[in-house]
């Protein structure tokens, strides 16, 4: 771990002086190495870890990712009082936005984790290995979806706006669909955990496969207006069964 995180580092100080054509292929090669380090230093011997721990920080970074994309939430609600046009466009956004984000919320911690890292540590070493860093790194696409539906939430807003004929808008950027950058991270998303969780031995039956059958009936929502509105009433509703 320390040999290879301190070649890393170097490596991307070196960067800075890398000119910008080579840039990018240096980073990419860095980051492969920083996801590389971990799987080649638990090879031989795996360390010692709390899976509470383990589980409170991913939690908290998830936490805070969801916060951002509520951010983008206010924002919508901010537009909604400033707004002279299109008032009930701006209300409709709102509320689909708060109830995605409080949807995402509960999608994530609804599961039991730290039976999900129980069951991923396995029977075996190897598999152990496999199923730890399968669960951990596939975090890093929950956190990107996360993301990106906060910023597909940004640019319903800005598509209102453009309708409203505000100067900024998704409309001036040539989007034809913009309902798909929100639609498509949401689905996303939830496919990302059922692949997580699938495995975990919480799962309820045939009510486990509404997660990514929710997930296809999201994508082509980002093709009809009110996209982030039916979207969040979606989610609720997958929700709402799944407690039943």
């Amino acid at each position: 771990y320390a040999l290879g995180i301190f070649g890393l580092q170097i490596g991307w100080v070196a960067l800075l002086a890398v000119p910008a054509p080579a840039k990018w292929f240096g980073f990419a090669g860095l980051v492969l190495g920083e996801f590389a380090v971990p799987v080649v230093a638990e090879r031989d011997h795996a360390t010692a870890w709390h899976a509470g721990h383990i589980i409170e920080r991913f939690g908290l970074l998830t936490i805070i990712v969801i916060g951002e994309s509520i951010t983008s939430a206010t924002l919508s609600i901010k537009a909604a009082v400033d707004s002279r046009d299109h008032i009930g466009s701006y209300v409709a956004l709102a509320a689909g936005a708060v109830m995605t984000v409080a949807a995402m919320w509960w999608l994530y911690f609804g599961i039991d984790q730290e039976r999900v890292v129980a069951t991923a540590r396995g029977a075996t070493v190897e598999s152990d290995r496999r199923r730890v860093f399968a669960w951990a790194y596939g975090h890093f696409v929950v956190f990107a979806a996360v993301a990106a539906t906060g910023a597909g939430i940004s640019v319903a807003v800005d598509a209102v706006g453009a309708r409203a004929g505000e100067a900024a808008g998704a409309a001036a950027h040539g989007v034809a669909h913009p309902g798909l950058a929100f639609s498509i991270p949401v689905a996303a998303y939830l496919i990302s955990l059922f692949l997580l969780h699938r495995r975990t031995g919480v799962d309820k039956g045939w009510r486990t496969y509404l997660v990514p059958a929710a997930a296809v009936l999201v994508i082509p929502l980002g093709l009809v207006d009110h996209a982030v509105l039916i979207g969040g009433v979606v989610l609720v509703v997958l929700i709402v069964v799944l407690m039943i």
